[in-house]
């Protein structure tokens, strides 16, 4: 009888996990078709992101020209860095979305542009790459610096923050985790309910600074401006 009701309560685990996972990624599979199929025209004819399916980054830019965007083989907009890094170089990675990336400026226009001139005008020999990608939030901008941003040698990186990246809620199962959790759907839905993230209307500050205290480290930068 006892080892019965253990057989029911684990299966009823698996078919919770099983449930949440085909929930959540149906729900951002749903949601990302969408946001992708409203970008269409902006690729000036060509498709200029790649749906990455169940992957956790979502999607990514497609190498090539776009109308004056130029896309590199690293796949974020400019040219591409030299690796590794020049020793006279100062180089700032800048991670966003849309309002980094700068859909409908020229690249001088753009954040990691106008960053770049400032330096370079007090005689920096500084190179801002603007890693920014249309409809990004904090979940993927984690997974760009550790698969992308690290590896070019940054001094600093500059996270360029809207008030809607704030809101957790949109892809919040998509965070980085550590411990169970990396493995598990429902420990993540217990961890987020006692941090508070999925309880408020809002994503506050004390549900964030719980969100993050709780996700893996990452490095600290040395060099600042």
């Amino acid at each position: 009888m006892t080892k019965r009701i253990l057989a029911y309560i684990v299966l009823s685990i698996l078919i919770a996990e099983a449930t949440l996972r085909v929930t959540v990624f149906l729900g951002d599979y749903l949601q990302r078709n969408t946001f992708l199929s409203s970008l269409k025209e902006e690729g000036h004819g060509k498709q200029m992101f790649e749906n990455l399916g169940i992957h956790p980054l979502g999607w990514r830019l497609i190498p090539g020209e776009y109308g004056g965007i130029s896309i590199n083989q690293l796949r974020f907009r400019g040219a591409a860095p030299k690796t590794p890094k020049p020793s006279n170089t100062f180089r700032v990675a800048v991670l966003g979305d849309s309002e980094a990336f700068g859909m409908n400026l020229q690249e001088s226009e753009t954040v990691p542009g106008i960053l770049q001139t400032m330096l370079q005008q007090r005689d920096v020999h500084a190179e801002v790459l603007n890693l920014g990608v249309p409809g990004y939030g904090l979940d993927q901008y984690l997974l760009q610096l550790r698969e992308t941003a690290l590896s070019l040698e940054p001094d600093v990186v500059v996270l360029y923050l809207n008030f809607n990246d704030l809101d957790l809620k949109r892809r919040v199962f998509f965070l980085p985790e550590s411990g169970i959790a990396k493995y598990s759907y429902l420990a993540r839905l217990f961890k987020l309910i006692q941090s508070g993230t999925l309880l408020t209307r809002g994503s506050t500050a004390e549900s964030l600074t719980s969100l993050y205290q709780s996700l893996p480290s990452l490095p600290t930068f040395p060099r600042a401006i």
